[in-house]
């Protein structure tokens, strides 16, 4: 709890990465705080970080979906599952 986990975004295609954007969705989205990335967009070859906190809102299984929006065509929305318990 409280510790702060990161996350690459690596563009490996030939044309920028535009429109980043980062959410936590589903039934417990809000007990994983998303800060990052710092940049909307990235050149092919570049990369940008973004941290998640999990601070749980409630005892017990907590879990989430990360939700990496960009214009890639092949995986967009990009998906990534998170979980954690609450004490």
């Amino acid at each position: 709890t409280g510790r702060a986990r990161s996350y690459r975004i690596r563009n490996f295609g030939t044309a920028d990465l535009i429109g980043l954007d980062v959410k936590s969705t589903g039934k417990n989205a809000r007990d994983f705080r998303i800060s990052g990335p710092t940049v909307k967009a990235l050149a092919p070859a570049r990369e940008s970080l973004f941290q998640v906190r999990f601070r749980p809102q409630a005892r017990g299984s907590r879990s989430a979906i990360l939700r990496i929006s960009s214009n890639a065509v092949d995986k967009n929305p990009y998906l990534i599952r998170v979980s954690g318990r609450g004490k």
